[in-house]
Parts: structure tokens; C-alpha cells; sequence
């Protein structure tokens, strides 16, 4: 069944965002310059993490593209419909977001730690997720007095709310309200130009039979992967510009490329071949490390011109190999701690840098066995916020979605 290739993904989900949260720690920890052996292995590794936050953009050209591929290649006669695929991107970001972004105002414009005592009612009514709208409304109710005392004492500054709140954070000049939700802008973006992008890939493609369209469908994504290193290169200096779609759009083409591969060889993932999926988790692990050993840990990742779309192929053949990976690869990521904390990733993915800024300070050098801790306790943190988001906003957007797809 589909549902069970798709399994995997929830851990892969996990890793990637306790990635980013261990790149955001070890980068706004207070750091002394690495000394021994296992500091300098630590500062390597830590200082590469961020490529957590390529993986999701490989995931979602992979996710998002699939339908749009097997129409390209002739496995579905009709083209994904516009308004269902809009209502589905709609409902599985802004909910969530809006609700990390309100409460995020609220929370964190206090400047000692204890206003994060505010959200205990919301997380314990996310941990009981009580059937009762009345104890959900009392919640919901609590949750707002500290949002109108911290409005009417500290104010709200709108340049940069606003733009977060429109996701055009990366375009207004000013740092969002939440950092990494400058990603969302570029996801948004995407969501945006996929109808085009799969329209004009299935306009070229459909004329021609399917080992022939496979390549040509191929072809039609070519012109992405020149034109995200050139905008790097040309936009490294552009403030907010800089991250804008065309600087990543080669991630999404690798996930996109994938797509097209599983459309055209249903097999890839149907088959359940652990040697061919070992040798595809080898193969874009090697590409991965080569690229992180030869390009270094450059000072400013963001704009390095190579590193992030050679990642981005390491990543994608490396979902390639989960997904066609069977029972082993399920087993593994589809299944317990890791397969919940993927569920609820968005969620530990928004939370964690506002927690990090809070307790700025606090954190002990960032390096061996403090910095473990540090982690440990960002992460707890950003899991109790990402289960409020989730029985709050999360969940039932997404239980809406699966029954209006059920209509």
C-alpha cells in the first residue's frame, strides 16, 4: 500500500528538523574556541546540520510533484485539480504557523523565562486532548490573557509581524518574528509556481511515449539547476533576496527528479529491495559527506553556490533509498518516538529558535557534554510548543483536510 512506503517519511521528517534545532543550538550557543579533538569533530558536524532544512525542501518536491509527474508521464489521465491542492497547502501551513507566530508574540516578548508558565494550560490541555470544546475553549480562553497583557505593555512592532504573519518575511527587509519561518516564504513560493512548473514539464512530456517522456519530462526541469547556483552567486549580497525561491529551487528540482523516477518505475518503491535500497542510502550518504568535506563549513552556508544543490541530489537519492527501503526503513522511521516526533516536526521546527532567544544566556558553552545538555532542553521545550500547535491548530486542519478529500 502507498501509506506504507509514505511511513518512513515521518522519521525522515524528525531527523531533519532535530537537525536544524541542533545547528540552531550550537550556533546561538555561547561558544569557546574548539580545543580538543572531540570539539573540532562537534563544530564539523554541528556546523552542517542546517542541511536539515534542505532535506525538507527535497521532501517536498518529492511529495508535492508526484501527482504532476504521473500525469506527465501518462500514469493518470487527468491533472491534479488546482483548488483541492490549494486547499490541501493552505490547511497544512497557516494554521499552525499562525498559531507559532501568535503565541510566539505572546510568549517571548517577556524577558524573563517565567511568562513560559503562561502556555502550561494549552500544553496540558495538548497532552489530555480532551473531547470537550468546552475544556478546549477554557483553554484557548486562558491562553489569551497573556497575550493582551504582553500586547498592551510591550507593544507589537508591526514591521515585522506583518510581513511574518504574510509570509513575506524575506522580502520586507526585516528578520521575521520567528527565524526559520523564512523557509515557509520560500515554501509558499513554491506551492505558487508548482502548477506551472508541473503544467509546463506534463505540456512537453505527454507528447511522447514513456521512456521518451521520462527523459523529456527530465530535460524540462534541467533549466532549475542552472538557474538556482547563478541566482546564489549573483544574489549573495541582496538582503532577504538572497533566500528566495530561485536560491533553492534546485533542491525542490531533486526531489522533483525522484518524483519522476517512482512515476515512470512504480518498482522503485513497490519492490522492496534492500540491496538496491542500501546501495542508494551509500550512494547519496558519500555524495553528502564529499560535498560537506569539499566545500568546508563555509562562514555564510546560505549563499554557497554548490554545496546546497549537490546536497540537495545527496538528500533526494537518499529518500530514494528510504522509501524503496521496505520493512527495514519502516521499522526504523516509521514506527515509535522517532515516527511521533515527525508527526509533530513543524511544530519543533517553528518552536525551537523563539526558545533559544529566550533563554539566550542561559545556555552554558555550547561545547562536549554542555552542549548535549543545552540540546536535550531546547528540544523538550520546542516538543511541548510543537504538541500545543498540534492539538490546537495542527491536527484539526488537518483532520478538516482529510474530510473535505474524503467529499
Amino acid at each position: 500500500m502507498e501509506s506504507a512506503w509514505l511511513r518512513p517519511l515521518d522519521g525522515v521528517r524528525a531527523l531533519a528538523a532535530l537537525a536544524v534545532v541542533a545547528f540552531h543550538t550550537w550556533r546561538y550557543g555561547t561558544r569557546l574556541p574548539a580545543t580538543g579533538v572531540g570539539e573540532r569533530v562537534l563544530d564539523a558536524v554541528a556546523s552542517r546540520l542546517w542541511l536539515g532544512l534542505t532535506m525538507f525542501f527535497v521532501l517536498s518536491g518529492f511529495l508535492l510533484f508526484r501527482p504532476w509527474a504521473e500525469y506527465a508521464l501518462g500514469r493518470r489521465d487527468t491533472a491534479p485539480h488546482l483548488g483541492r491542492y490549494a486547499r490541501a497547502r493552505v490547511l497544512r501551513i497557516v494554521p499552525g504557523y499562525w498559531f507559532a507566530l501568535a503565541a510566539v508574540v505572546v510568549l517571548m516578548q517577556r524577558e524573563h523565562l517565567q511568562a513560559l508558565l503562561v502556555c502550561a494550560p494549552v500544553i496540558a490541555y495538548g497532552v489530555i486532548a480532551p473531547r470537550s470544546r468546552r475544556v478546549g475553549a477554557a483553554a484557548a480562553a486562558i491562553a489569551l490573557i497573556p497575550c493582551v497583557w504582553s500586547l498592551a505593555t510591550h507593544g507589537l512592532e508591526l514591521g515585522r509581524f506583518l510581513p511574518s504573519l504574510a509570509f513575506a518575511q524575506i522580502y520586507s527587509g526585516h528578520w521575521g518574528v520567528i527565524g526559520p519561518a523564512w523557509t515557509l516564504d520560500v515554501e509558499v513560493t513554491f506551492y505558487l509556481s508548482l502548477p506551472v512548473i508541473g503544467a509546463f514539464v506534463a505540456w512537453n512530456a505527454r507528447r511522447y511515449a514513456s521512456g521518451t517522456a521520462l527523459v523529456v519530462a527530465i530535460v524540462s526541469l534541467a533549466p532549475i539547476f542552472v538557474v538556482a547556483p547563478v541566482f546564489r552567486s549573483l544574489a549573495a549580497e541582496a538582503h532577504g533576496w538572497r533566500l528566495a525561491l530561485p536560491s533553492s529551487i534546485d533542491q525542490f528540482g531533486a526531489g522533483m527528479v525522484i518524483a519522476l523516477l517512482v512515476a515512470a518505475w512504480p518498482s522503485l518503491i513497490t519492490s522492496n529491495d534492500a540491496l538496491r535500497s542500501r546501495a542508494m542510502l551509500l550512494l547519496g550518504a558519500t555524495i553528502i559527506a564529499l560535498d560537506a568535506a569539499l566545500v568546508g563549513a563555509p562562514t555564510r552556508p546560505l549563499t554557497s553556490t554548490w554545496f546546497d544543490g549537490i546536497a540537495g541530489v545527496g538528500l533526494a537519492i537518499v529518500v530514494l533509498g528510504i522509501v524503496g527501503g521496505g520493512a527495514t526503513t519502516e521499522r526504523l522511521l516509521g514506527r515509535g518516538p522517532l515516527a511521533w516526533v515527525g508527526v509533530v516536526s513543524y511544530g519543533v521546527y517553528l518552536w525551537h529558535e523563539p526558545i533559544l532567544h529566550a533563554v539566550h544566556g542561559y545556555v552554558p558553552y555550547v561545547t562536549g557534554r554542555n552542549y548535549v545538555v543545552a540540546l536535550a532542553g531546547i528540544t523538550g521545550l520546542a516538543l511541548c510548543g510543537a504538541l500545543a500547535q498540534w492539538f490546537l491548530a495542527e491536527g484539526p486542519a488537518l483532520q478538516r483536510r482529510r474530510r473535505m478529500a474524503r467529499t
